[in-house]
């Protein structure tokens, strides 16, 4: 006989130093309630209430959970070290065993190993083994082995030490389980013994079935069909050593892509279908029973092919096996006459993972390279209710050598909550990372199921805890929102540019110390905890090579009117930092055919921008020239007019024209002195030198207000009759008098 005394008081969170969870006894008697009971219990069982004649005939039991984790484990080994060093009266450790397809038969053998050396003995309690959703014919048969192998352990285990007092089957039947809809007994809802009671009794079970998941999807029939990048995104399913396939399904179609290993081609090369009791030929040539395409690969050939469904819908299981014929040999998925199983799933969930160019700091902030993640959400209600639950926008980002997954998780829960006793009751975010995305099923050691919670305290589901948790770093802070999460996590040596991981988060939520909701990104079932095959996956992309942009040099010269023999600012922009900028003047419009002329140089600075005064040189012609301003393959251009210089003196100060008495020598200038007679093209008739642009024509006094008189268009000029009385220079010597 045996009794439980204490059950599920180890923490399935290392936060605390004992590894106890803090329940009401502990939160009001510490670790001390622990040796209370087993002493109530000794007195009660084994004393006071004891049948005449008997020395303790009730064995004192600890019990708990989840015994077959690493972590969990060392904390479950170390209370009952204490209570025996404490002298407790403590004859029996008990292990639950709720497990799963996915728990490796090891664990449990290595739970019991590791308290084989105290004096106690040991015993299974709770034992029931989910097989996951939907229930598959397949996975019926693979619990009847699982069942199999871990009674062979318990049966070696007990007679190596002696020490196995019992195995408890956790229910009578499927219907009654508290967890029927996974099927964990030994019989059915009908009482009917399944594959997994013949295998607990050591009898003869039927050939495994092969069972595979289908995403929904398609992929059109066209020259890119083969080299889809949606059969990059999953492993294929071996056929044989000869073929792999993978597959999507739409209610009318399954899509089937096929690749096969054979360089010879042979007229009877071909694949087979069989989706229950219908048969699909296809041929290597591209013909056959059902649409599809063809294309050679470097070591054979592979096709896509549409076959029809009728109505399908997600959850629906297809009795399916593919056969391969090269030649005369067929090599099927399946034994000879067995069908495996495709399930119906959701859409495969997908996510990029951007490369950022430096790492973000682990500390709860929002770095700028957060900007360049992809966004997802956990929209997927897997437990509780939508209405108010907390909910998570999630990005991710890789850089360097690919080898970590940073993970930024933003929260928004309107109420924080972290009293619940058990980790996953509590606020937090869990991230689920399947490195390499070999997508087992069943937890492989390098998966691992990560839990960080709203004050930072970290937890780990199946495996090695001290291993998973030296793969992570993390940080939190509060939100005006809720809360965020920030993680590192090694991808181990499976990272790198272009590779697949598998992927999933989920937001917990807790109020009052209650789960009541729960959301993921990915897997809608809720077991994410058991089985890696309904996680997303992630591809670390590299980030496109940004398209260098062509500088846009450009150059501006200030005035863009000037006198030859004047200088000019040139500011230049766009040129390469550092680079000098050559300057040459261009002749567009002119009289004449004058030549290019250098302008001189402009140093560019830092920023690409330069200045400079030149000097455009004084022979220049009166016209419009082009100012190019050139570096390497960089070049700019503005405009320039050009005035032509006088002969040498300054120009006359505004205001000032020519001095009385000071005009042109009789007889010297065209169309001035009497009986002349030729025409003067830019000058009054008679009024002497062509007027100064501002100035009164030739009368030595400033005109302000009135326009230089421009003199008649040219070509118009007139004979010039002669000087008006009293105003031209008279024949012969003497001084022009004024007018």
């Amino acid at each position: 006989v045996a009794w439980d005394v204490v059950n599920e008081v180890i923490s399935d969170s290392p936060e605390f130093a004992d590894g106890l969870r803090r329940s009401e006894w502990y939160r009001i008697l510490g670790e001390e309630f622990i040796d209370l009971a087993f002493a109530y219990a000794e007195e009660a069982f084994n004393d006071e209430y004891a049948a005449d004649g008997t020395d303790r005939p009730v064995a004192l039991f600890i019990n708990d959970y989840n015994t077959d984790q690493g972590g969990k484990q060392d904390r479950y080994l170390a209370l009952v070290e204490r209570m025996l060093d404490r002298g407790v009266p403590l004859d029996g450790v008990g292990h639950q065993f709720h497990v799963s397809l996915s728990t490796p038969v090891s664990a449990l053998e290595t739970a019991l190993e590791r308290f084989a050396h105290l004096p106690v003995v040991q015993a299974v309690t709770e034992m029931d083994v989910t097989v996951g959703t939907p229930v598959t014919q397949a996975n019926i048969i693979e619990q009847g082995y699982f069942y199999r192998d871990a009674f062979e352990v318990f049966r070696e285990f007990h007679a190596a030490t002696g020490d196995m007092f019992a195995v408890t089957v956790w229910g009578l039947h499927d219907g009654r389980s508290w967890r029927s809809t996974q099927a964990p007994l030994l019989f059915d809802s009908g009482l009917q013994a399944k594959p997994a009671y013949f295998g607990a009794a050591g009898g003869e079970l039927e050939p495994r079935l092969l069972a595979e998941l289908s995403f929904q999807g398609s992929v059109a029939l066209d020259e890119a069909a083969t080299t889809a990048h949606d059969w990059q995104r999953l492993p294929l399913h071996a056929v044989g050593d000869v073929a792999a396939f993978q597959t999507r399904w739409e209610a009318d179609h399954l899509t089937v892509y096929v690749t096969v290993r054979d360089a010879t081609v042979d007229a009877t090369d071909g694949v087979t279908v069989v989706l229950g009791a219908d048969t699909y030929a296809f041929g290597r040539d591209g013909t056959g029973d059902v649409p599809g395409v063809v294309a050679a690969t470097d070591d054979g050939w592979a096709a896509v092919l549409h076959v029809p469904l009728d109505g399908a819908a997600a959850g629906d299981v297809l009795d399916v096996d593919l056969q391969v014929t090269d030649g005369g040999t067929t090599t099927g998925w399946n034994s000879p006459g067995v069908l495996g199983t495709l399930t119906l799933v959701e859409p495969l969930s997908f996510v990029e993972v951007a490369e950022a160019p430096t790492a973000p700091t682990i500390d709860g902030d929002v770095d700028d390279v957060w900007s360049l993640a992809d966004v997802v959400t956990t929209d997927t209600q897997v437990e509780g209710s939508a209405d108010g639950a907390a909910t998570a926008e999630v990005r991710t980002l890789w850089s360097g050598d690919g080898s970590t997954l940073f993970v930024l998780a933003d929260v928004t829960d309107d109420q924080i909550d972290v009293s619940g006793s058990d980790p996953w009751i509590q606020d937090s975010v869990e991230i689920f990372l399947d490195a390499g995305n070999v997508r087992n099923g069943p937890y492989r050691y390098e998966d691992t199921q990560i839990r960080i919670n709203v004050d930072n305290v970290t937890s780990f589901g199946t495996g090695d805890e001290a291993f998973q948790r030296d793969r992570l770093t993390s940080a939190t802070t509060l939100t005006e929102t809720g809360y965020r999460v920030e993680a590192a996590i090694s991808l181990l040596e499976a990272g790198g540019p272009g590779t697949f991981h598998g992927l999933d988060f989920q937001v917990n939520d807790g109020t009052n110390g209650t789960r009541t909701s729960v959301r993921t990104w990915a897997d809608p079932t809720g077991i994410s905890y058991q089985n890696t095959s309904r996680w997303g996956v992630a591809q670390l992309v590299t980030a496109e090579p940004e398209e260098p942009e062509e500088p846009e040099a450009d150059v501006t010269v200030t005035p863009w009117l000037v006198v030859a023999g004047k200088k000019v600012t040139v500011d230049v922009s766009g040129f390469d930092p550092g680079s000098t900028v050559t300057l040459r003047l261009e002749p567009k419009l002119t009289l004449g055919r004058p030549r290019p002329a250098d302008l001189g140089t402009v140093q560019v600075g830092d920023d690409g921008t330069g200045t400079a005064k030149v000097t455009v040189p004084k022979p220049t012609k009166l016209g419009l020239y082009a100012v190019v301003a050139s570096s390497g393959d960089l070049s700019a251009k503005t405009w320039l007019i050009v005035l032509p210089g006088g002969p040498g003196k300054p120009d006359p100060k505004p205001g000032h024209g020519p001095k009385p008495g000071h005009g042109p020598k009789p007889g010297h200038g065209p169309g001035h002195g009497p009986g002349h007679g030729k025409p003067d093209p830019g000058h009054g008739p008679g009024h002497g030198p062509k007027p100064d642009p501002g100035h009164g024509p030739g009368h030595g006094k400033p005109d302000p207000g009135h326009k230089p008189d421009p003199g008649p268009k040219p070509g118009h000029g007139k004979p010039d009759p002669g000087p008006k009385p009293g105003h031209g220079p008279k024949a012969g010597p003497g001084a022009q008098r004024p007018c």
